[in-house]
């Protein structure tokens, strides 16, 4: 199938979901894609067991702002489910991090586990990565404007301000990008902002 008829079928289907309550001018989301190789390596002595290093950007967090506010540190709530759990582990990759980021933001974001897990693989598969940013690219070394510009080149509609790059020192750690309440691109009212210098070093996935 291709992968515009893939696309196709999966705006057909998020159509159909429940959309976030309390809907406002002021509302949306944030997504955060860590790059996968630089997250293992900072996390591979610790519990992150399952990490992978192969697989590129991976779906990190899915946060709900409403008036400028990330809704966060939720404090009450059932954990997922194991079939839910399942399904999302299918795209993040990691399971102890999944639940920590419906612990951390899936509670107070709005929307049952059901819903929550199939906007945030909708948002995981809607965002393409190009050549050098995929599974198995090579080391590279770039600039935050270059990273920036393949990522709008790959992705039509995706604006500048609607993007952040995460570094520590050079290394990419993560990219954020700033979705309205119905999981669009957006760069209106954004909360992002970039912390990366001149340079920017991708570790090699290998």
């Amino acid at each position: 199938m291709s992968r515009t008829m893939m696309l196709a079928l999966m705006v057909a289907a998020v159509s159909t979901m429940t959309w976030p309550v309390s809907a406002m001018a002021d509302s949306g989301w944030i997504a955060e894609f860590v790059w996968s190789p630089q997250y293992c390596s900072k996390y591979r002595d610790s519990r992150e067991k399952q990490c992978q290093q192969t697989n590129g950007f991976v779906l990190h967090d899915l946060v709900r702002v409403v008036d400028g506010r990330t809704a966060d540190n939720c404090d009450h709530g059932e954990a997922l489910s194991q079939r839910i759990l399942d399904q999302m582990a299918q795209f993040t990759k990691n399971r102890i991090q999944t639940q920590m980021f419906w612990h951390r933001h899936g509670r107070c974001s709005g929307l049952s586990e059901t819903d929550y897990a199939s906007f945030a693989e909708h948002v995981d598969r809607r965002m393409s990565w190009p050549i050098g940013y995929q599974p198995g690219s090579p080391e590279q070394l770039s600039t935050p404007a270059d990273v920036v510009a393949a990522l709008k080149d790959d992705n039509p509609g995706l604006k500048e301000e609607a993007l952040a790059l995460r570094c520590k020192r050079r290394e990419l750690e993560a990219v954020s990008l700033c979705l309205d309440d119905r999981f669009e691109l957006s760069a209106s009212a954004c909360l992002l902002s970039s912390n990366c210098g001149e340079s920017v070093r991708l570790r090699s996935s290998r």
